[in-house]
């Protein structure tokens, strides 16, 4: 077997490989580094998430504690059922 008048050896298999290898290996930390940045991402919009449900939350405790009690107390008098 001969390619361009080289021998095709054991030594040019192992070479080859290695060079497969080596994309492979540089294709992976490729992989690797999007889906850190990806995670980094995904951990920032639960973050944001969170605050905003806390936010939501922090609200709807207001108006149920303050504002409903009040509104109600004023809905009462006005149909003549104060106590």
């Amino acid at each position: 077997m001969a390619q361009d008048g080289k021998d095709i050896t054991l030594a040019t298999i192992l070479e080859h490989i290695q060079g497969l290898r080596d994309d492979v290996t540089g294709r992976l930390g490729h992989i690797e580094q999007q889906m850190d940045r990806m995670v980094t991402r995904m951990d920032r919009m639960e973050q944001n998430l969170t605050n905003q449900i806390d936010a939501i939350d922090k609200r709807l405790d207001e108006i149920e504690i303050e504002l409903l009690p009040k509104r109600v107390a004023k809905l009462e008098e006005a149909v003549g059922m104060a106590a």
